[in-house]
């Protein structure tokens, strides 16, 4: 009796572990050995970019970007097609310092262990949200990193159809960004809420 107990109890938390996953966290693709795991960022750096992505004004979008760069990702300024996605591979203090045009005061980040990336696409209407980020190391060196939308194909949700910029930043452990392809891909889902 005893161990059939255990078992329950065993198989209870198990389930209850799984439910409990975040969908952005990327969990789903764990298992999967080109995937690079990002790195955990402290507090203060979460802290720092979750009040960094809030600011958008006409002319900064973030403390990373500008109106111009927000421009060129949507409708593809000297570039056809659209450039979609602008990313910012930093990899020391003085690179964050030289790109930042913000008024924050910036995290400390071990730039001898990490790289930061720090992105900008957009979202053509509300039923648009960012799903996942992932890194993949290829068989041939190479990186790609595939910035993946959502499309709520929910049609008893409510949406605006105005174009917004979407932010994002990851954390990796050091890695060549020189040999990094950047990918936006859009994926069908079914969600119960509007972003």
């Amino acid at each position: 009796m005893r161990k059939e107990l255990f078992y329950v109890c065993a198989l209870f938390l198990l389930m209850t572990g799984v439910a409990g996953c975040s969908s952005d966290d990327n969990s789903d693709f764990i298992d999967d050995k080109n995937v690079v795991q990002e790195a955990v960022a402290t507090e203060a750096v979460s802290a720092f970019f979750e009040k960094d992505c809030n600011i958008i004004t006409e002319n900064l979008i973030g403390g990373f970007f500008t109106g111009e760069d927000y421009t060129e990702v949507v409708r593809g300024i000297g570039a056809i097609p659209p450039s979609q996605v602008k990313i910012l591979a930093i990899h020391s203090l003085e690179e964050l310092e030289s790109v930042y045009k913000g008024a924050l005061e910036l995290p400390q980040i071990d730039f001898n262990q990490h790289v930061l990336l720090v992105g900008l696409t957009y979202k053509a209407s509300g039923q648009t949200s960012l799903g996942k980020v992932r890194l993949l190391h290829n068989l041939d060196n190479s990186y790609e990193l595939q910035v993946i939308m959502y499309w709520n194909t929910n049609t008893n949700i409510g949406y605006f159809q105005m174009e917004r910029p979407v932010l994002f930043w990851r954390l990796y452990p050091k890695f060549p960004t020189s040999n990094m392809n950047v990918v936006r891909q859009v994926e069908e889902v079914w969600l119960d809420y509007q972003e």
